[in-house]
């Protein structure tokens, strides 16, 4: 039997996102950017402020806070841009790079950045409805959850539109993560845990279970 031994940091505030930079290290956003690298904490001093989401690619990692998009090479040269004024200053939820376009998930909806200009993208949605997850599978499909509904999209195809009526409840959805399996699993914040499979999303319920906020899938 294996047993896993647990160790505290001294984060003493809320963390919002963690992302993987090299094997022996992290990067932790929370009221300071901070790296942890072979067990031992530092702050990265090249961000002196709050940061939300983190986003880590073969050649930068991109750090938002409430105004500012950092983009921080791996030599360490950090340049950054200014968030639109209806981005700035209202949460910043995920980041995710998609076919090498850093693409946002925020307060006021889902936006991608090219040519240096942060953008809308289109959803089968209001303008500035909340978006909170996003997430491509190993089929190259996407995935963007929204306020009571869920949007996936195959490869070149259009937008689907999986609403409170599918899904049983208005659920929002904070996690999506893909097992070996082809499963998507889905953990949402008020009706516990969904999985996807074979084009059919069903809630798992376990024997007794209550409908907890499930706030990570993973493995």
């Amino acid at each position: 039997t294996e047993t896993l031994k647990f160790d505290r940091y001294s984060i003493l505030a809320e963390v919002t996102a963690i992302v993987e930079v090299e094997p022996d290290e992290i990067w932790v956003a929370a009221d300071h950017l901070f790296r942890i690298k072979a067990g031992k904490i530092s702050r990265v001093d090249d961000i002196k402020e709050q940061v939300s989401q983190l986003e880590a690619t073969a050649d930068h990692i991109w750090v938002t806070s409430n105004k500012w998009l950092y983009k921080i090479d791996r030599a360490g040269t950090v340049s950054k841009m200014a968030l639109p004024t209806d981005i700035a200053q209202r949460p910043v939820y995920d980041l995710l790079m998609i076919n090498d376009k850093l693409h946002l998930a925020t307060e006021q909806g889902y936006f991608h950045l090219e040519d240096g200009v942060i953008e809308r993208c289109t959803l089968p949605v209001a303008a500035g409805t909340q978006v909170y997850k996003l997430f491509r599978d190993h089929q190259d499909s996407d995935w963007v959850s929204s306020f009571s509904q869920l949007f996936h999209r195959h490869q070149g195809q259009a937008w689907q539109v999986i609403s409170r009526d599918d899904l049983g409840s208005s659920t929002l959805f904070n996690d999506i993560y893909q097992d070996k399996q082809q499963n998507v699993w889905l953990g949402s914040f008020s009706d516990g845990l969904y999985r996807a499979s074979r084009s059919k999303i069903k809630r798992v319920l376990a024997k007794g279970s209550k409908d907890d906020v499930v706030r990570s899938v993973a493995l």
